[in-house]
């Protein structure tokens, strides 16, 4: 038996979660999460009606909603279909830095940040939710821009397993991309929905989480720490790092380093869960629907 983490997720595994997605309640709208102070998720629907695709006339169809051009065009008749606007959006951003890239059972962390991140992508489009999905792997990503249906989903979570597999052993770890990239995703002038960041708790500062508190008027958030057993001990592996011009060694994680976080996250009225690298994420999300999963954090 291979005894070493799984250390990339593939496209086929990504796709795969819309069976699990489908079956199960949102983990962001279970009890000991939506409990946690300042938690709200709300599916406030737009007023309009906003283009989905063309296909072709049937039978009983509105005429006002004949394409013209496109009916020349194809040789045949055309029509514009619509779907309700929803105003609220799912935006999903994924740590995919090298510090992400170490597990010490199942899977890596960067490999379980992208199931979690698909996971709740096929959740959200389900319900027909917008989702934006933002591969953060240095500090000047900018916000993927909501897609809403499956050609588009499927794109993002390719782009999400490429940017995934460029991770290596021995890369060099830079500071966080946290707080750019926050200070990027503040700067937009249309933010409502939910804000999901998967990250590990060593990506984590206090800049960060003031940023993430300050959003809270414009946004739900919620941070997914992605977490190893390493992270039960006192200190975590130390791997190289360096800023661009000096380097050193830096610790990943480590029980001091969790537990900071999520006293921080809780001061704070920040919501939170955390999901392991030692087991599949829908049979974690599964437990923490039913409120026995130990890292749904109150």
């Amino acid at each position: 038996m291979n005894s070493e983490p799984r250390p990339y997720t593939e496209l086929p595994g990504l796709i795969a979660l819309e069976g699990p997605a489908r079956s199960l309640p949102s983990p962001l709208q279970a009890r000991p999460l939506s409990q946690q102070s300042g938690f709200h998720v709300s599916r406030r629907p737009g007023s309009g009606m906003t283009f989905a695709e063309h296909r072709a006339y049937r039978y009983g169809d509105p005429l006002r909603d004949l394409d013209w051009k496109v009916t020349a065009r194809r040789g045949q008749p055309h029509v514009r279909t619509w779907e309700a606007e929803h105003s609220d959006s799912l935006y999903l951003a994924v740590d995919l830095t090298p510090a992400l890239f170490f597990g010490s059972r199942w899977s890596t962390r960067a490999a379980t940040a992208a199931d979690c991140a698909a996971f709740l992508a096929w959740q959200a489009f389900l319900a027909q939710d917008p989702v934006s999905l933002t591969r953060v792997s240095s500090a000047h990503e900018s916000v993927a821009r909501p897609v809403r249906h499956r050609r588009g989903l499927i794109t993002a979570l390719h782009q999400l397993a490429t940017r995934q597999q460029m991770l290596a052993p021995g890369q060099p770890v830079d500071p966080s991309p946290w707080p750019a990239w926050l200070s990027t995703l503040q700067a937009l002038k249309q933010l409502r929905g939910t804000l999901v960041i998967l990250t590990s708790p060593s990506q984590l500062d206090e800049q960060a989480l003031d940023q993430v508190q300050s959003m809270q008027k414009r946004l739900a958030p919620v941070i997914a720490l992605i977490t190893d057993p390493v992270d039960q001990l006192a200190q975590g592996p130390v791997v190289h790092a360096t800023n661009g011009r000096h380097s050193g060694q830096a610790h990943l994680g480590g029980l001091e380093c969790l537990t900071h976080i999520r006293a921080s996250m809780v001061r704070r009225g920040l919501p939170h869960l955390c999901v392991d690298t030692s087991r599949p994420v829908a049979e974690q999300f599964a437990e923490v629907i039913q409120g026995t999963h130990h890292a749904s954090a109150t």
